[in-house]
């Protein structure tokens, strides 16, 4: 396991100048966010957009690729291999920054939220179910990115990230995008009666990695849930985010780079399927098109056969971390649970971060050694 520093803000919404909605955001206090790599890993091979083309390959490609400019040294806050992310062209400085802002979203709504993967449902509202969902919340225009279903009900996500050439990893003011997108999400919320919605903004710089993250005010959206016990108290001073103008719903922040495109009509990385829905046949065609992609059957877990193989992260040079990629052909029994290791594992003699769930598991290992096999997988990792 690693960590992610955070800055924590709470904020809630009131009337501009104008009447159209403003931000004003205060500061709670600072965190070390816990982050799973073999988790971000996880999460982004299921952010494919299922009515293209979904390909086991391109999945593992992605992953290495992610994890060469990743560093997660065991234990100890997650690092980027940042001259050579400089070095890099800007779509794939905007692909590393995407993929680490909607990993570090997910864990954060798992920290602070207490959102379970494989409890509560998770969609996204580029591709949401048809019926109540689509008709409540349409199918175009500005949305954040991921509709999560906990207890206390409904909340909304956004990921954000972009890297950041100053020498310090936070800025001192909100950034111009980020202003943008929280006015834009605030006049969604306003649209569909407060919508509760938090949002979280990844910066990648020389000195690491860090994220703000911007909960909802307490009272707004059942706020006994958040778990607010880790953060510790930080001033800074408070953010006011006034309207310049009216934002229109046909406006979009395209991304990592914040600036506005065209209404939007689904994206190519944020699509990520309904985890838990396992009846929704959507689900279904990306893990069935996965597994038949993933070559030959190499072996069985937990009873069931599996596919996928060990790919060296290795588009930089040498290696740091072994990555894998396993899709089992169906669901589990369930005779025999997943053992929890928040810290982590060690396989083959080498420390490992492992995340497993439902007919999908990821591995991220330190590279050297002989890659385990499938029946020492599944000692390690099942219960007895």
């Amino acid at each position: 396991m690693n960590t992610v520093r955070a800055r924590v803000w709470q904020f809630e919404i009131v009337p501009g100048a104008g009447g159209d909605p403003s931000v004003h955001a205060r500061k709670l206090g600072g965190m070390a966010l816990p982050v799973h790599l073999a988790r971000l890993v996880h999460i982004n091979a299921l952010a494919c957009d299922f009515r293209r083309v979904v390909d086991y390959r391109i999945r593992v490609h992605e992953a290495r690729l992610l994890t060469s400019y990743l560093a997660a040294p065991s234990g100890l806050a997650l690092q980027v291999d940042y001259s050579s992310l400089l070095a890099t062209s800007l779509h794939v400085r905007r692909f590393i920054s995407e993929c680490a802002g909607l990993g570090v979203m997910t864990a954060g709504s798992e920290k602070l939220f207490s959102w379970k993967p494989g409890r509560d449902t998770l969609h996204s509202f580029d591709v949401l179910p048809p019926g109540p969902l689509q008709t409540k919340y349409g199918t175009f225009g500005v949305r954040p990115d991921l509709l999560f279903h906990l207890p206390n009900g409904p909340v909304a996500g956004e990921a954000r990230g972009r890297h950041r050439e100053a020498k310090t990893l936070f800025p001192k003011s909100p950034d111009s995008n980020q202003k943008e997108r929280l006015l834009q999400l605030a006049a969604w919320s306003a649209d569909l009666k407060d919508h509760p919605y938090f949002m979280s903004w990844v910066w990648i710089g020389a000195t690491g990695v860090g994220v703000d993250i911007f909960i909802p005010k307490a009272g707004w959206w059942g706020g006994d849930g958040l778990q607010l016990g880790a953060i510790q108290e930080e001033y800074e001073p408070d953010w006011w985010i006034e309207p310049p103008r009216r934002v229109r719903r046909s406006e979009l922040d395209d991304g990592m780079d914040g600036r506005l495109s065209v209404p939007r009509r689904g994206r190519t990385r944020t699509n990520v399927v309904a985890i838990r829905d396992r009846t929704d046949e959507r689900v279904e065609g990306v893990l069935d098109t996965l597994y038949r992609t993933a070559g030959p059957t190499v072996g069985s877990f937990a009873g069931v056969p599996v596919r996928g193989s060990w790919a060296p992260a290795d588009e930089l040079g040498t290696a740091r971390h072994d990555v894998l990629i396993g899709i089992l052909a169906e669901y589990p029994s369930g005779q025999r649970r997943a053992r929890r290791r928040p810290e982590g594992i060690e396989l083959a003699g080498k420390r490992a971060d492992v995340h497993l769930e439902g007919r999908l598991l990821t591995v991220v290992r330190e590279t050297g050694g002989t890659w385990p096999s499938w029946a020492q997988l599944e000692e390690e990792l099942l219960e007895v």
